[in-house]
């Protein structure tokens, strides 16, 4: 079964949705980290998110 355009649209838009809520997610808990004390590279910012969620492209 071929997926139609507007389906495939839906698909990479919700895909894109979610690694946005995931880095907002990411960064707030690195922001509450810096205000403690405890964020001491900037390694541990991006260390939750998935090697998908960090090479996002166009296309």
């Amino acid at each position: 079964m071929e997926e139609i355009p507007e389906q495939i649209a839906k698909n990479k838009f919700d895909d894109l949705l979610i690694k946005v809520h995931n880095l907002q997610a990411a960064l707030a808990e690195s922001i509450a980290q810096a205000d403690r004390g405890e964020l001491l590279n900037i390694d541990e910012v991006f260390a939750p998110l998935t090697a998908d969620e960090l090479n996002v492209s166009e296309g």
